[in-house]
């Protein structure tokens, strides 16, 4: 493959894995990096000093260090971050977001120039995106995937580290980095606030295109670089050097075409042979129908709990997307949805609790007294947590950007009374009804396409036979119950990875054999916080939590709780030999991750 001497070392000579927007892609990014990196100034407004020390630490300050959770769209948080930004720390921000969207194939050009254009339009005197730059949007290298649209604000806040990082660097160790790939390399690698993976290995590509391929995907490029390593000569530990030295092997193939793919991808059996035609570039390597991403190893050892699980609840939420956690008390109903919205949707996650007095109008919208102009109080229309989300949800809906509403301790409120005529949207998400309080001209609301919604339901306050029929019949049900997997190994699982006796585990095991009442058995993130381990923890969080729970369930059958199920009675059935409190050291400094009900 011949090559040429260009930015920071040799360029490819044809258009990389034969993508062919990758040229004008590739000068582009080099484009913004050379002017903001290399020289502190700007490709937008060549001359004037933007990628600054002060202006990336007017960003940290505004943005990386107030996240915006109110469950707002993006666009509409980042207008409340950057209330008080300065007009260059605003045209810093939009250069960064460039540099962001730049590679993606699965956002259009129009939506891409929208998205920067917002950012510029809200300067006291806007500027302007180059025409070349602006063009150049109009390709796409890679397909970003679930990745670039649920982690935008950490991407973000990622690019916003990296630059403070680089800019503080010294001016050889700056050159350094942009005239050699493995420097750069390790330089955004000592960026540590964020992990973000897949925009890190953009930014490589963006930053050195003639080194690192525009695959972001891991697991993908491990794969390939396990595929052809006997191709080239002394292969690496290094998945970026032997994937450059490979391409140089096969030339600018496309990877991802066939013969190339059935070579490397465990999964392209399940292709089909001849692929339809696809308006996607070749090599795109993201599953543009892909809405929820896949379960991961990290997220299963959040939960303390097998992949397998997890991702079966994914797929149950691929099917239909309204899903219900429920079971006794602890057994980590809400730490699972949250963790679990959070892994599929990012920041865009939004929370409410329902309570027996919960209305249609705390949910949805409702008229609320409001002061007027004159002193005096009306009434005006006012969104609920589910209207607000919506919105959020149906501006994003076009490029299938998940967001997720939790509805905790869903049972307590009365549900037919709460979602009135919602109810046939949770089942029809491409149908519209009229509103409970509609205005004249408005043509009904639907919920949106990419709006999951994640309950939890506590089985000791009421059974899932009492839940309005029609709900359970628009919810998937998943039950998480102490004496079944997954949740029977949660605890052992975290006290091992705590580097914890196993005492509590065993405790609660044999606790919850002498509960005969499987919905009222105790789960297990009671003993998953550090002042439990602590000296005298296990026998306090006994008496003061666990026993009340087994008092009330008791209530007026004439039990004596204590004498049936106290700490001294449990402990001597599990360790007879043991004497004392069952106090298990730990160092004060560990953290736990609570799985809290």
């Amino acid at each position: 493959m011949t090559e040429s001497t260009g930015h920071g070392g040799p360029e490819r000579s044809e258009p990389t894995l034969g993508r062919p927007a990758a040229p004008t892609v590739e000068e582009a990014g080099r484009t913004v990096i050379d002017a903001g990196l290399g020289r502190h100034d700007s490709a937008f407004t060549p001359g004037r000093a933007i990628w600054t020390s002060d202006h990336v630490a007017e960003l940290k300050r505004l943005f990386v260090d107030r996240p915006d959770v109110t469950g707002l769209s993006f666009d509409e948080k980042l207008a409340v971050q950057l209330t008080e930004a300065t007009d260059d720390a605003r045209q810093l921000f939009a250069e960064l977001y460039y540099v962001n969207l730049l590679p993606l194939h699965d956002y259009t050009g129009g939506k891409k120039r929208s998205l920067i254009d917002g950012v510029l339009a809200s300067m006291s005197r806007p500027v302007s995106v180059p025409t070349a730059l602006r063009d150049a949007l109009d390709g796409g290298v890679f397909n970003g995937g679930v990745a670039f649209k649920t982690r935008r604000y950490w991407q973000l806040c990622l690019l916003i580290e990296i630059a403070e990082t680089f800019l503080n660097q010294p001016e050889t160790e700056q050159r350094r980095a942009l005239a050699e790939p493995l420097a750069f390399r390790e330089l955004i690698g000592s960026v540590t606030a964020q992990n973000e993976p897949a925009q890190r290995q953009a930014l490589l590509y963006v930053a050195h295109p003639e080194f690192y391929l525009p695959i972001v995907k891991k697991e993908h490029r491990r794969w390939i670089r396990d595929a052809f390593a006997s191709r080239i000569e002394d292969p690496t530990n290094d998945l970026d050097v032997d994937l450059h030295a490979i391409t140089q092997v096969l030339g600018n193939v496309d990877l991802y075409d066939s013969p190339w793919r059935e070579m490397w991808d465990p999964k392209a059996v399940q292709l089909p042979a001849q692929p339809p035609a696809r308006a996607v570039p070749a090599g795109a390597e993201a599953d543009e129908e892909e809405f929820l991403v896949d379960a991961t190893p990290e997220l299963a050892a959040a939960l303390n709990i097998d992949q397998q699980f997890v991702q079966e609840w994914i797929e149950l939420l691929r099917d239909r997307p309204q899903l219900i956690f429920f079971g006794p008390p602890g057994t980590g109903k809400t730490y699972i949805a949250q963790e679990l919205a959070k892994h599929i949707a990012g920041d865009n996650v939004r929370l409410v609790q329902f309570h027996p007095s919960t209305s249609y109008e705390d949910f949805f919208e409702g008229y609320r007294p409001e002061a007027g102009p004159d002193g005096g109080v009306g009434f005006r229309l006012k969104d609920g947590p589910l209207r607000k989300i919506a919105r959020a949800a149906a501006a994003d809906e076009a490029d299938r950007i998940p967001h997720v509403l939790i509805i905790d301790e869903i049972n307590r409120g009365n549900l037919a009374r709460i979602f009135g005529e919602l109810y046939f949207l949770l089942e029809y998400r491409r149908h519209s009804v009229d509103l409970l309080y509609a205005q004249s001209g408005d043509t009904g609301f639907r919920l949106p396409t990419n709006l999951v919604i994640l309950g939890t339901m506590n089985t000791a306050d009421r059974s899932i036979a009492l839940v309005d029929a029609a709900m359970r019949r628009r919810f998937a049900f998943v039950g998480l119950h102490p004496s079944d997997p997954p949740v029977s190994m949660v605890l052992r699982r975290w006290l091992r990875a705590q580097g914890h006796d196993e005492l509590a585990a065993d405790l609660l095991e044999r606790l919850n054999t002498a509960i005969d009442d499987r919905e009222f058995r105790i789960g297990p993130s009671y003993f998953m916080r550090p002042a439990v381990h602590r000296s005298g923890g296990l026998e306090r969080v006994w008496r003061t939590s666990i026993l009340p729970l087994l008092e009330e369930h008791h209530y007026g059958q004439n039990v004596d709780v204590t004498g049936r199920y106290g700490f001294d009675v449990i402990s001597k059935a599990v360790r007879p030999q043991d004497t004392d409190t069952g106090v298990v050291p730990m160092d004060p400094g560990d953290v736990a991750s609570p799985n809290a009900d």
